[in-house]
């Protein structure tokens, strides 16, 4: 819920931030089970890309350490939909892939951290009434909460190559309906 709230509030900022966020959860048996998520509130953002100053991973770490059984098993991010319109007046969809520079940021990461899961949000202009549903055969969670279409799709690693992982959020199907 978290997630959805904070890709809205970045999304309402005139240029359309994006935001970050923490995954929290658990790994057992090969999988990555995601609990909770905790937005960055202090991230250098634009409608591009975000960054996270290290100090401010250490300390959710730090404090999370101390709160919790819960570790830092992944990371997520939005990708809003281009706040200027092109020659005939459209705006560019934003959707949920990752981008040459998402994934090498994320190689980054599995240098230090290896296993995480990497999640981003698409949040568009929302157009449709549909509730949350699982898309694309189970590897993209999509629909429309208040003015905002959302997508979501998460990544991992499988030696140097990137691949979608399958998305289970009982939670969120049906919402918006």
């Amino acid at each position: 819920m978290s997630l959805l709230i904070a890709g809205a509030e970045a999304f309402s900022h005139r240029y359309r931030h994006e935001m970050f966020a923490a995954l929290l959860g658990m790994k057992a048996d090969g999988e990555i089970w995601v609990e909770s998520a905790q937005v960055f509130s202090t991230v250098d953002a634009s409608n591009r890309q975000v960054w996270v100053q290290d100090r401010s991973w250490d300390a959710v770490g730090a404090v999370l350490r101390q709160l919790s059984s819960l570790k830092v098993v992944g990371e997520c991010h939005s990708h809003p939909q281009a706040w200027k319109s092109d020659a005939e007046g459209r705006k560019e969809r934003a959707r949920a892939v990752a981008g040459k520079f998402d994934v090498r940021l994320w190689r980054e990461v599995e240098k230090e951290h290896p296993g995480q899961v990497y999640m981003v949000i698409a949040v568009n202009e929302g157009h449709s009434s549909i509730g949350f549903r699982y898309t694309d055969g189970g590897l993209e969670l999509a629909g429309r909460l208040a003015d905002y279409d959302y997508h979501l799709a998460a990544y991992y690693f499988q030696g140097q190559r990137v691949l979608r992982a399958q998305i289970v959020c009982p939670f969120a199907l049906g919402l918006g309906q």
